[in-house]
């Protein structure tokens, strides 16, 4: 591997790319450029994978396997956790806040 992940020795890198693999199909290499896609933040609270404990979760659903992108571990255990992979429940929570987003002019 040629670029290494910020502060990881060799041997932790094979081993997180291991796990990438055999988890989520994905290799260290993917991780790397969807966290640079998503500018080293969640995807729903913008927070920076450097303030993460272990770095940002690899979200994914767990009927299919595909990966969605990559969470701070309250977001992917407490959001979208919660909510599982049932479609209906995704988009109606998303319908409910885009909502009060445009009818609570008071919301910070």
């Amino acid at each position: 591997m040629t670029s290494k992940t910020e502060g990881l020795s060799e041997a932790k890198e094979q081993a997180k790319d291991y796990r990438l693999r055999k988890r989520y199909k994905i290799t260290l290499a993917d991780y790397n450029r969807m966290l640079k896609e998503q500018h080293y933040k969640c995807f729903i609270c913008g927070k920076l994978h450097k303030e993460c404990k272990n770095g940002l979760c690899v979200d994914h659903n767990h009927k299919t396997g595909r990966v969605r992108g990559l969470l701070c571990q309250y977001c992917n255990r407490r959001i979208v956790g919660r909510i599982g992979d049932d479609k209906r429940r995704m988009q109606g929570l998303v319908q409910y806040i885009s909502k009060q987003l445009k009818e609570d002019k008071k919301w910070v």
